[in-house]
């Protein structure tokens, strides 16, 4: 399976997508966070019964996983054409022997404060924390690149969904070019600190929070109203960038 699967390999693929989703832009050396949404995995999945095998399918499934996310990233990846791309697959930047990229950064797809905005009580929890928005995980462009162009590779394994060990392979890959900026000094040079993941929410306690019926509580309101910094970056970090998938 490649990993950057487009005929028209590169952060630009049209002329809207030029507009709306500008080349980020990087030192050698900077530190940076790569981005990606709960899209519901961490606050509502582990606590689907079809898919955790609550309920009537007690037994049947083992504990839900949401898998792990690998950046990598190369610079031998510029104006390459479609067939070199396809070539670059997830096998090979997974083998350990890839000669044109290396492994960046990995985190586990729930990096223990990310959860969309909506009703559960695991985003309310993490919102009053300061968490709540995207997960996220730092990468350092390495100081070492030379070239005008980097690309980030994002690899996340989601076959654990229905447990481990996977009973299904689901894999998925997206890609990002950064433009380089040469002989200017790098803006983020320090790595941020680990992130201090909040609490597990426990199926009774997510239940009971969406059937109490009662008023929302005034750090309810003040999460949903997005009144609540949150995530706020370091000082001098660059800007995020945002995988699309």
């Amino acid at each position: 399976m490649p990993v950057c699967n487009h005929p028209d390999y590169g952060h630009y693929r049209d002329d809207e997508a030029k507009t709306q989703y500008p080349m980020f832009k990087a030192s050698p050396g900077d530190w940076l966070w790569v981005k990606w949404k709960d899209n519901g995995h961490i606050t509502k999945d582990p606590f689907d019964k079809s898919i955790t095998g609550e309920g009537e399918r007690a037994g049947k499934n083992p504990p839900y996983d949401q898998g792990k996310v690998w950046i990598y990233g190369s610079e031998k990846m510029d104006n390459v054409t479609y067939k070199d791309v396809a070539s670059v697959s997830l096998k090979t930047v997974r083998s350990g022997s890839w000669k044109d990229g290396e492994l960046l950064a990995e985190s586990p797809y729930d990096d223990g404060l990310c959860a969309e905005e909506n009703e559960t009580l695991t985003f309310l929890e993490r919102c009053k924390l300061g968490g709540g928005g995207p997960c996220k995980v730092a990468v350092q462009i390495p100081p070492s690149v030379k070239g005008t162009k980097y690309t980030l590779i994002y690899v996340w394994d989601y076959s654990g969904k229905l447990g481990r060990p996977a009973v299904m392979v689901h894999w998925f890959t997206s890609c990002l070019d950064i433009e380089i900026l040469p002989g200017k000094k790098p803006t983020s040079t320090e790595k941020p600190p680990k992130i201090t993941p909040a609490r597990l929410v426990t199926q009774d306690e997510h239940l009971a929070h969406l059937q109490k019926g009662a008023k929302p509580s005034e750090a309810e309101l003040v999460c949903k109203k997005k009144k609540l910094v949150k995530r706020s970056s370091i000082p001098g970090f660059s800007p995020s960038a945002k995988f699309r998938f």
